[in-house]
This record gives structure tokens, sequence and C-alpha cells, in this order.
């Protein structure tokens, strides 16, 4: 009768949790989710499932043949089953983390009863840690699917330990070695389950079963031998106090922070920065709580279960303590760290609530549901996509380069210049660090290629003086190859391309950017051998088909073949045919404009809108057409105000381009000539 009331109680649970994720499930792939499915080399070519194996979470399988501190081929391996399963949707991905969730959930219930505690114990502690909204971010951020598999092979590690020290049977000692290696290959900090089941087993039963303990050892130097053939993995580099007075304060407010939101998870930032809590008020908490942690292991120094709860963690705190001083980028200090330390404190409060009267326990575990509930559904707005979850970092970090970067970032892809380089210029106003520095560099070289100012982009990249990042360099080496291709200078293009094959030969796009221009520029014949070369290399599907496409060509009309000109990137060839028709109208004028323009040939325009001007001393209407064509297709603020405020002299009663005319004078002055 018991079991059956634990199996509805877990029905009834992991009912209410798929409840409440359920409106996730259809939102936006957020930040470096978008890239990690979309870029993956495993995920977009059918390879064997070997293949997991041989790459890093990160570069390495984005085509990056560069170092990379990550090596986690389960979870690699996971999302690779899921796309020949079902595909790589925004739902699907979601749901099978909440799948891996709700497994975690039922097999911590398991573990949780074997502890020996109030038989109301695992019911109180399984449902807040169900509920807790530190583990929110995990589930509904795809890629925190390695959080996710740290805790299930952690929570079955330590489940099947706990039987085998209690049955002393072989089977259960091989089961737990077995998940005690899934974990270490999904992610490195499962590691530090290493000391846990010393601890664990010490706590419990005084003593050290050596063969168990030896198998996790040898199975974890292993996992960091073979990541370190594969790999290469350099130093971490650490950030250098000027004192020792200035490590001990930032670990003790880093510590403090931590303990604040594992303690009162009910407001906190998804992410901070060490600047940002490195304040008076975290340093005398993190004091405070570490006392407190010392006092709790003396209090608890005969209560095995206490102990080891304690031990969770601080084992899995001190390590992301640490990782504030180094130098990764972006986050040093991130609330989804704290997903299995946060189960060290729910195991010690439950424990605590279930030693207090019926009454007062069932109003404390209401009490905390609810705010749970509400924190979580309250919280979940942030991932329903790009421009969400970084204007709720916005409001937290205002005055961040980091955000503030992002933010932009998102605006560019919405294709919301102005706003995208007010925040950029915001971003160059704060403290930078290299690689926020590089990456916004890069996005004001991007916004200037896309008004056509080839000379401001290729100064912005020019002006990086940091070594770049893999995926740096591959941004840098598109902009110059499209600018070069824009400009007609096919050969700069040509080698800018081919010098970068080798490094990023497992990226088709790289291909694709060269192949794209020789068709383009009717280069059919090495078009064709660069085909055969994608087809020997890139597994299917090809979709690439010269022969065809030649002929295609050549039976096109004049006006197709110059939109075909222009998608890719020929404009001195559309020109040339343009030319040629000598179609007269302002249409066919605008046209000519924008391909000059394109061609990085700024003078025939602004001539010709003199020209027009004089021409028109009194047509109003002619100057707004080309103040909304450089506005809306070249995006150039300053030659749009010059055409609005001409127009205004002619006619000043036109309100609508008064409005327009003003906003943007006030971009002008916000954005200033450093940017535009």
């Amino acid at each position: 009768m018991e079991k059956k009331r634990e199996v509805f109680f877990i029905l009834v649970l992991v009912t209410v949790v798929v409840i409440i994720y359920q409106y996730t499930l259809k939102y936006d792939l957020i930040w470096d989710t978008q890239t990690f499915i979309k870029e993956s080399f495993l995920l977009k070519n059918d390879v064997s499932p070997l293949s997991a194996f041989k790459y890093g979470y990160i570069y390495g399988q984005l085509g990056m043949q560069d170092q990379s501190f990550y090596y986690r081929p389960v979870v690699n391996l996971s999302f690779m089953l899921e796309k020949e399963l079902w595909g790589l949707k925004n739902t699907s991905l979601r749901l099978t983390n909440l799948l891996i969730f709700i497994l975690t959930i039922v097999f911590l219930f398991w573990f949780l009863k074997l502890q020996g505690e109030d038989e109301r114990f695992p019911l109180v502690a399984i449902v807040l840690f169900s509920l807790s909204p530190l583990n929110m971010e995990n589930i509904v951020w795809v890629v925190g699917r390695c959080d996710l598999f740290l805790m299930l092979w952690g929570v079955l590690t330590l489940l099947l330990f706990q039987m085998f020290m209690k049955k002393k049977r072989m089977i259960y000692m091989a089961g737990s070695v077995l998940f005690y290696a899934l974990g270490i290959f999904s992610k490195e900090t499962f590691v530090f389950f290493w000391p846990l089941l010393v601890i664990y087993q010490l706590v419990r039963e005084k003593r050290f079963s050596l063969p168990y303990h030896m198998s996790t050892a040898l199975i974890t130097l292993f996992f960091f031998w073979i990541k370190n053939v594969i790999l290469g993995i350099g130093n971490l580099h650490f950030v250098v106090a000027t004192h020792v007075l200035g490590y001990v304060k930032t670990a003790l407010s880093v510590f403090g922070y931590y303990m604040r939101i594992l303690i009162f998870p009910f407001f906190f930032d998804n992410f901070s920065f060490v600047n940002k809590i490195s304040t008076t008020i975290y340093t005398v908490l993190g004091i405070l709580f570490f006392v407190i942690i010392l006092l709790g292991i003396y209090i608890s120094r005969k209560k095995p279960s206490s102990l080891f709860a304690i031990a969770l963690t601080v084992v899995f705190l001190i390590p992301y303590v640490i990782l504030a001083f180094t130098t990764l980028w972006p986050f040093r200090i991130s609330s989804r760290y704290m997903m299995a330390a946060s189960l060290g404190i729910i195991w010690l409060v439950s424990g605590y609530i279930c030693r207090l009267r019926i009454k007062f326990q069932n109003i404390i575990v209401i009490a905390l549901i609810i705010l749970f509930g509400s924190t979580l559904i309250s919280s979940m707005h942030r991932y329903r996509s790009e421009r969400d979850f970084w204007e709720d970092a916005l409001e937290s970090h205002p005055s961040n380069s980091f955000v503030l970067l992002k933010m932009a970032n998102v605006c560019s892809e919405e294709s919301d210049d102005f706003t995208s380089l007010h925040y950029y210029s915001q971003a160059l106003k704060n403290p930078l660090g290299k690689t926020t520095a590089i990456e916004i560099s890069i996005g004001i070289a991007r916004q200037a290629y896309y008004r056509s100012d080839y000379s401001k982009a290729l100064a912005w990249l020019n002006r990086m003086q940091f070594k770049l990042q893999p995926y740096q360099q591959f941004q840098v080496i598109k902009l110059k190859a499209f600018m070069y291709m824009s400009q007609g200078k096919i050969d700069l293009a040509e080698k800018v391309l081919l010098d970068n094959f080798e490094r990023y030969n497992q990226r088709r796009e790289i291909y694709r950017i060269l192949y794209d221009m020789l068709i383009g520029y009717e280069k059919w014949e090495k078009a064709k051998d660069l085909e055969r070369l994608i087809k020997k290399r890139f597994p299917p599907p090809h979709e690439m088909n010269t022969s065809r496409m030649q002929k295609v060509f050549n039976q096109l009309s004049v006006n197709q073949k110059i939109d075909f000109y222009v998608k890719y990137k020929n404009y001195s060839g559309a020109i040339d045919l343009l030319n040629q028709q000598k179609r007269p109208g302002m249409d066919t004028d605008l046209l000519k404009n924008e391909l000059y323009y394109r061609l990085g040939n700024s003078a025939y325009p602004q001539k010709w809108v003199e020209k027009v001007f004089r021409q028109y001393p009194g047509d109003f209407q002619i100057r707004n057409r080309i103040g909304f064509f450089y506005l809306r297709r070249m995006k150039r603020i300053n030659e749009a105000f010059i055409c609005f405020r001409e127009s205004l002299k002619v006619n000043p009663d036109q309100p609508g381009i008064k409005k327009l005319s003003d906003y943007l004078y006030q971009q002008q002055a916000k954005l200033g000539g450093y940017v535009l």
C-alpha cells in the first residue's frame, strides 16, 4: 500500500512539473543553443555515433580546429540520437531535457528513501528539489543538458553505490562505476563526485572500498588523458589580484553570493560579474556562511546524512568560487552552476523541517511550494526569445559591456540597425575585456558592411590587437571575403577563403561562400572543380549542380541576370547590364545608386543626388524618396538626414518628416562619427 502511495505521489509531482514547464517548450532557441544546433558538424552531417567522441563540445565539432576546454561526448551523442529519432526542434529538445530531469527526480526519490531519515523526508526533499528555481535554466536552456546529465548520472552513481554498500553485490558496484563513467563523459565537473563518493562511504560506514574508488579514479584519469589527446588542452589563465587580500575578498564575495541564492532562490540574476558582487555585503555574507558551515559540520559530526549534505554543497560550490578567478569568457558566475549544490541545501532544510510538528511541517512546505512555483512561473518569460533574455540581463547589468554587446547583436539580427549601433556605442563607453572588445569591433564592422562602408569596416577589423578565438576569426574571414566579393576583388576574396580552408575544413559554409562567388562571377569551371571537392569531403545532401545552373543562367533574361548578379554580389556585372538597358526612371536610378554603393563607389550616387536636387529644386517628394532609400535600403543615417532636411527646407509643413528628421538627428548625436 505504501508503494502505491509513493508511486501516486511521484506521478502527481511529475505532472505538476510538466504543467509548469510546458509553457517553455515552444520558446526560441537562445544564444549558444542556436549556434550549437545549427552549426554543429555532428548534427549537420550524417556521421558515425563514434564521431561524438572525436570532437570537443564547442570548437572542434563546430568545424573550428583549435583549442577547446570542453569535452562532453555523451551530450553530443544525445543530440545526435535525438536528431535521428525525431529531429532537432525547439519542443523536442526541451522535452528531452525535461525527461532527463524527471528521471533524475524518480531516482533521487529512491536514493533519498535509503538515507534512514524520517519517512516524510524524501517526500519533502524531492518536492522542493523538483520545484527549485535554480533548476529552471538548465531545463529551458537546451545546452544546459550537460548539467542535467551530471545530476542524473550522479544520482544513479550514488544510488547504486548505496545498494552496493548495503548488499555487497558486484552488479551494483559495476553499475555505479558505469554511471560514473557516463557522468564524467557528460561534463568535466562530474569529477567532484569522486571525493563525494569517498566522503559518503566514510561517514556512513567508516571504511574505504579500495577496488571501487580505484576504478572511478582510473576512469577519471582516462577521461582527462583522452580529453588532452583529442583536444590538446592548455592551461586555464587566472586573474591576478594586486594583493592576497584581494583574492580573499573576492572569494568570500562570490561564496556569499552563491550561498545567498542557494538559501534564498526567489530572486537572482541568471548570471553576474565579479565586479558587481565584490561588495562589502557579499563579503560579510561570505564570512557568515563560512562560519555557519563550519558550525554545521561540528554539530552534524555524528549525523552522516547531514554531513554528506553539507559536503555535497561545499564540494560543488568551491570549484565555482575558484572559476570566478579565471579568464573564461563570458560567465564566471552563473546560477545554473548551483544545481548540484542546491540539493545539499534542500537536503538539510528538509531534514530540519521534518523534525517539526506535522502542522508546522505542512505550513512551511506549502509556503515554499507556493514561493518556488511562483518564482518559476514569473521567471520563465526571460527565455522566450533572444531579445527577452538579453533585455532581462540588461535590466540587471545596464552598464556591462558584454550585455550591451549581446543586446546590440540581437538588434542587428532583427535588422534594428540604429538601436544596434546605439548599444555598441554604449558598450564602448564602459570597461572592456579583450574578448568583448573584439566582438564589438566585429559587430560594428558588420554594421559598416551592411551600409557598404567598406573602409570603415576594414578599419574596425584591423584595429583588433588581441589574438582572436576561432569563431571570431571565422567571422572576420567571412566579412573580408564578402567585402572583397562586393567590390569585385575576387582574387583577394578567393585568397582569403583558400588560406583558411584547412583550418575550417569541416565547415561547409566556407566552401559555399567561395562556390557562390565563383558562380556569381561566372567562373564555371572553377565552380565545377569546387563542387566535386565539396561532394567528396561532405556527405549528402548536396543541392549544387553547376552544369545545370550554367545552362539556366544562359537562358535568363537581362533583368533576371541582373537579379542573379545582385544575389551573388557581382555588382559590377549588374551595373553593366543595367547600363545596357537604358531604362529611364527613379526606380532604375535608385537601383543603380545602390549597386554603386555595394561596389564600394559612393562618389557616383552622391553626384547623382546633387544633380537631382539641382534639377528639381522645389520637389520635396523626390528628396523624401531618396531619404527613405538611404534609410531603408542603405541604412545610412547621415545621408538620409541630409535628404529630409533639404525636403523640409522646400516644404516645412511635413510633421511626419519633421519627427523622423528629429529622430535621425538624435541618433547622430548618440552615435557620433566614432561608430557611424
